[in-house]
Order: structure tokens, then C-alpha cells, then sequence
């Protein structure tokens, strides 16, 4: 290409005006673009940030690796790491701040437990189970209940308390969500009924809105609301269910029908329920006054093929072109019977049409609980849909069976992504050797963290694919999207086609030695003789190197890793793909850095664990005072609970791909 074309599509590209048509034709749900109407950056600022962050990902080729902390629990959401590091809960703002942590002192929160202790039950384990707009909810569990606290870390009511709102003991929470208005909770264990004979617990959802600034515990009742769901069956989070809370709503999605094996099935659905909280609170109890939705839609026909549930993952996002809810699950599947299973990645957006009837019905109310359930009409097939399919086992059909029948609609490219098989010379992995999978749509692009047995360092496999050309290589035309006979018109996008890159292995071979020598000490006053090297996507991996728990979004992924020790816990690393997040120590040249063939730095030392503690502790205190919060103790005394330090993440080079 002539240096003027260069130079004029280099003008386009920084043309805000043609930017800001892409960015809001694109992006318009993204986090960049809210950094444009904030008044941060400028559009050509924001599509570039989002392509850099979608293509190092889609490549396997993050900008930096860096430890973030030590640590027992953590949540890593919306670009916040908050995590428990001994008494104390750390909060850091990766995406705006990486320079300073807030740091909170549990003491108030312990004496709140330890009330709980003269009834006879003293907490054995804690955990961070969300962070969201402020708001850390924490879980004390002893046995087999939990108290869950939910607590504000920049509001206190009107006598310079704590807002705190507590969900009592009771059987062990497994989820946890909240947002800038609403706290909800689900747990397996509504009151059990009676299903063919055989008792049963249901998912049970209790909510609350957040306590506002100088409200009294007297105005508030906390989780005075209880919907019980019925019909909605799967256990395993992540794997058969998945709840979240997106933009006001309470989204509970299930792929299983049943609870046990139907003998005649046909087709198999996702049942979804949508919960309007803000409506519901404000709503009377009377349930035809209830902004409760249920539909089903349509997962996979069960002749494609045997599925592997080992395999399966569940999980739902927010398109950042649409702003649609989808649903995303991986199965790996057998298709038509082949001896070989192909792992595929599915989407399905959940188009709730408030026009129509919500499809539940009010099975039981009472002042404290409502129970609800889909429609019946809503959960099986006419007998006219299944005897239309012309199949003999209709003919084996009893009373009490209730099987499934809907005519496949067209799958489109759009909708499913197939992993491609290995290379001629390599082997998958174990299923027993992935420890974090997922996949994140906005790079079209799988995500996995895999520890092979006997090795220390993690490795990340990354399956990509990109967007073919529009003109069909037959026709030499532009391709016509599919038109769908059952519903009389084109499919959206179903013109376009994809090719897929070879599976990525991160890092490569010839790249681990030089991660494990990237460990030159930055923090003063700390010696380099202090410093020995260490692996950095592994640090301490003595003992137990397996990562224990990981969490990503669409620029990065977060994992513990390490023997853990009973004083710093387990060591707390992100691998960044988005090369705006640098973090704030200085960094040997670049030329130093290509010259190695590496282009980061980690904090990370291999001394003694309490040694290094003191070093962090020493460079905390050295760096930033403290300059506590005041807050009215429970027994009337004031006490500093939160204060600044220095964050201990190292700041990476921005702008090269690592390796």
C-alpha cells in the first residue's frame, strides 16, 4: 500500500466523527463507550482500545502478567479485585486506579459473628461471594449454614455506622448477586415438595433493595421478599444453572427439563425466568401484579448426540453491540454418533416479549413466601406436534410421561462456534487437567486455564475465529443471508461466515524459561539479593500448585495459585489482554525488554512467605500514609475500619505483546 493510502486511512481511523457512528453502531454497550460519555476519551480512543483488547485475546497474546496479591478469597468483577487477605478485605480498582488499594478492617464485622457464637455457632469459613457498586457481601459458614453479610464501603447512616444488611443463618447460600439498587440471594433449599412421590428442594430467591443513605434498621425489613421457583430443575452452578442480575433484573436459566431421565424425548429447551426487582418491590403481594416471566427456548434436538456433562458450561452475558442478554454454553457432544466428541459453543439471546402472557402461574401465597411455576401448557408438547414427527416411539407413550417435540430451527454460523481439533502431533488435555474454562463472546474466542498433571505453570488454550470475507468464493457474490420457511423471513446475520484459527497455546514452549526469569526485584528498599527467581504464573508452587479458584471477563483473567500458607494465602495473578492497563512502577527500557524477548516484570520473590509479607507490609506503609475512616464502633467507641495503601501489583510494559 502507497504511503498516501497509509496516511488517509490513517486520518479515517482517527476521524472522530466516522468513530463515533462505528462505536455506537458496535459498541455501544461496552465499557469504552461509557468512557466516551463520561467525557474521558475521545471514540477513536474507544475502538481502539476494544479491537487492541478483542484481538489479543481472539490471539493468545495477553500484554502483561502480573501478580496482584496474596490472598484466601477473591472476587474479581466489573475491573474491581476485592479479596481477603487475613482480616482484612482489599479493594482494587484495576480498570481506573491500579496505583492504591482500599484496605477494611473485618474487626466490626468479626464482632457481629461473634454474637452468633453464644448460640453455638462460631464461623469456620469465610468468603468473598460478590463486589458490585460498593457493596462487598461476605459469608461466615459454619457446617452446613451460612450467614452472608452485605455491607457498604462508602456509605454510613445517619449515627456514622456501618450499613450493613444480613442474611441469617440458615442452609449454605450458593449465590450471591448485586447491583446499585438490589441485593438477591438463591439457595437450594426452598421447602421440599412432593414429586412423584419423591421429596424435593427447589431454588429459593430472596432480595432486598440496598439500604440508603441514613435509613434505620427500624424502615428496613432485609429480605422480606421470597419467590420460590418450581419446575426449575439443575443443581450445578455454572454447569445445569446460572444466575445473574443485569441491568435490574434477576435472571435464572436452567438446560435441564427434569429431574430424572425422560425414556421418549425429543427436543431439549433452557428454561429461563426473568424478575423485574424494581417492579417488584413496589408491587403489592398479589402475583398477577408480579413482573415474573417465564419462557423456554429451544436448546438442541437429542439426536444430534450423546453430550459429555463433564464438559458443559453455563453461563450468561451482555452483548456489547445489542445490549441483549445471552446465554452461552459449551457442550461437548458426540454428534450423530460419532466415536469422536467435538466440543461446540453455543449462543442463544433471551428475547423476553413483555406483550405477551408471562407463562407463570401463583401455586402457593402467604406474607412471607410466594411460589410460582410455569404454565403447564408451557412445559410439555401437544400430542398433535409429536405424532406429526411420524416416529414409532410415539406409539410407546404413557400417562406420566411428559416428552418434548419442536421442529429444529435453522442454526446459523453466529450462533455456534466449533472448536477446532488438535494438531496431527499433539493430544487434548484431560478433562481432569482444565481448572477454569469458559468463553468470551465479544473476541469469539474460548479461554482456558489448564495445569497438567506434574507441572507447575499453568498454560491458557485459546480458540479463536474471525469473520470470512462477504463475497461466496463460488458465486464470486455477496453472500445472501438464509431465509427461515417456519417463520416467513430472513435469519439477522445469517449471511455471514466464519474461519477459525488453530487452537493457541499459551506460552509457548520457548517462552517458559523466560517467564521464569522475569523476577528482578522493583519495590524498594528491598535488595536484589532478596529475589530469587520464580515462576511467575505459578508463584510458591510448592506444595500444591493447582489454581483453586479464576474469574475473567472480555480483558482479562484472574486466578489464585500456589500452596497456600495460613498467614498470606495463595498468590493472586491476572493475565491482562487489554494494553491500557498498565500498572505503575517503572519497567527496564523496551529495548531491554525486546533484546530478552519479553516485555513485562512481576513483583513476585521466592523468600520466605513472612518474609515477604513484611516487605509488603514495609512498602505500604512507606509509600502512601494512612489516613483512616472513622466509624462508631458497636459498643460505642470510634475505630478506624478503612484506610489507603500502596497496591503490590507492578506495572507492566503497554503497547507489545509479551511473547
Amino acid at each position: 500500500m502507497a504511503m498516501p493510502q497509509i496516511r488517509r486511512l490513517q486520518a479515517i481511523l482517527k476521524d472522530d466523527g466516522i468513530a463515533e457512528v462505528v462505536a455506537k453502531q458496535h459498541l455501544k454497550y461496552s465499557w469504552e463507550l461509557a468512557l466516551v460519555e463520561q467525557g474521558f476519551v475521545s471514540y477513536s480512543y474507544a475502538i481502539r482500545r476494544a479491537f487492541s483488547r478483542k484481538q489479543a485475546l481472539a490471539l493468545g497474546r495477553p500484554y502483561s502478567v502480573v501478580t496482584l496479591g496474596y490472598g484466601t478469597s477473591f472476587v474479581y468483577k466489573g475491573g474491581f479485585l476485592c479479596y481477603l487477605a487475613g482480616t482484612r478485605i482489599r479493594i482494587l480498582d484495576v480498570l481506573y486506579n491500579r496505583v492504591e488499594e482500599k484496605v477494611i478492617d473485618m474487626s466490626f464485622l468479626l464482632k457481629i459473628v461473634e454474637l452468633q457464637e453464644r448460640i453455638g455457632r462460631f464461623p469456620n469459613d469465610l468468603d468473598i461471594l460478590d463486589f458490585n457498586s460498593g457493596l462487598v457481601s461476605l459469608s461466615f459458614g459454619h457446617g452446613n449454614n451460612t450467614l452472608v453479610l452485605f455491607f457498604e464501603i462508602d456509605r454510613l447512616d445517619d449515627d456514622g455506622r456501618k450499613l450493613i444488611t444480613i442474611a441469617p443463618w440458615s442452609p449454605k447460600i450458593s449465590v450471591a448477586r448485586t447491583d446499585q439498587d438490589f441485593i438477591v440471594t438463591a439457595k437450594y433449599t426452598g421447602t421440599a415438595v412432593a414429586l412423584l412421590g419423591q421429596p424435593r428442594h427447589e431454588w429459593q430467591i430472596r432480595y432486598t433493595k440496598r439500604r440508603l443513605h441514613g435509613s434505620s434498621p427500624s424502615s428496613y425489613d432485609p429480605f422480606s421478599n421470597v419467590l420460590q421457583l418450581r419446575n426449575f430443575f439443575g443443581v450445578d452452578i455454572g454447569q445445569t444453572v446460572v444466575f445473574e442480575l443485569i441491568d435490574g433484573y434477576f435472571y435464572a436459566v436452567s438446560n435441564q427439563s427434569t429431574f430424572e431421565v425422560e425414556e421418549v424425548d425429543w427436543t431439549s429447551y433452557y428454561h429461563c425466568w426473568r424478575i423485574d426487582l424494581q417492579r417488584e418491590s413496589e408491587s403489592p403481594r398479589l402475583h398477577k401484579r408480579y413482573s415474573i416471566r417465564h419462557m423456554r427456548v429451544w436448546r438442541r434436538q437429542h439426536r444430534e448426540g450423546i453430550i459429555n456433562d463433564n464438559w458443559t458450561d453455563l453461563s450468561l452475558h451482555k452483548d456489547e453491540k445489542t445490549g441483549i442478554v445471552t446465554i452461552v454454553e459449551a457442550r461437548k457432544e458426540y454428534l450423530d454418533n460419532s466415536s469422536d466428541a467435538v466440543r461446540t459453543f453455543y449462543t442463544q439471546p433471551l428475547l423476553f416479549d413483555d406483550a405477551q402472557d408471562s407463562n407463570v402461574v401463583e401455586v402457593f401465597s402467604s406474607p412471607t413466601m410466594v411460589i410460582v411455576e410455569p404454565n403447564a401448557n408451557t412445559m410439555t408438547s401437544p400430542l398433535a406436534a409429536l405424532q406429526s414427527t411420524g416416529d414409532v416411539l410415539t406409539r410407546t407413550l404413557e400417562k406420566g410421561d411428559l416428552p418434548n417435540y419442536e421442529e429444529a430451527p435453522k442454526r446459523i454460523p453466529s450462533n455456534y462456534h466449533v472448536e477446532p481439533p488438535p494438531a496431527a502431533d499433539t493430544l487434548r488435555p484431560l478433562a481432569s487437567t482444565y481448572k477454569f474454562r469458559t468463553y468470551v463472546p465479544s473476541s469469539a474466542a474460548s479461554l482456558d486455564l489448564v495445569q497438567s498433571t506434574g507441572k507447575h505453570d499453568p498454560s491458557f488454550r485459546i480458540s479463536s475465529r474471525y469473520l470470512d470475507s462477504p463475497i461466496d468464493p463460488e458465486t464470486q457474490l455477496l453472500r445472501r443471508p438464509i431465509y427461515d420457511e417456519k417463520y416467513g423471513k430472513t435469519i439477522m446475520d445469517s449471511e455471514l461466515a466464519y474461519i477459525n484459527r488453530p487452537t493457541v497455546v499459551w506460552p509457548p514452549p520457548n517462552a517458559r524459561s523466560l517467564l521464569k526469569e522475569l523476577h528482578v526485584p522493583l519495590l524498594a528498599p528491598i535488595k536484589p539479593a532478596d529475589f530469587p527467581h520464580l515462576p511467575v504464573l505459578n508463584p510458591h508452587c510448592e506444595g500444591t500448585p493447582t489454581p483453586t479458584r479464576a474469574m475473567a471477563d472480555s480483558r482479562s483473567l484472574v486466578y489464585m495459585s500456589g500452596a497456600p500458607h495460613e498467614s498470606l494465602g495463595q498468590a493472586i495473578t491476572m493475565v491482562n489482554f487489554d494494553r491500557f492497563i498498565n500498572f505503575e512502577r517503572p519497567m527496564p527500557s523496551s529495548e531491554l525488554a525486546r533484546t530478552l524477548g519479553f516485555t513485562f516484570k512481576n513483583a513476585e520473590t521466592d523468600i520466605e512467605v513472612e518474609q515477604l509479607r513484611r516487605n509488603m507490609d514495609a512498602w505500604r506503609n512507606a509509600v502512601l500514609d494512612r489516613s483512616p475512616v472513622k466509624m462508631a464502633a458497636w459498643d460505642g467507641e470510634p475505630v478506624s475500619w478503612m484506610w489507603i495503601e500502596k497496591s503490590w501489583a507492578c506495572r507492566g510494559v503497554g503497547g507489545e505483546y509479551i511473547v
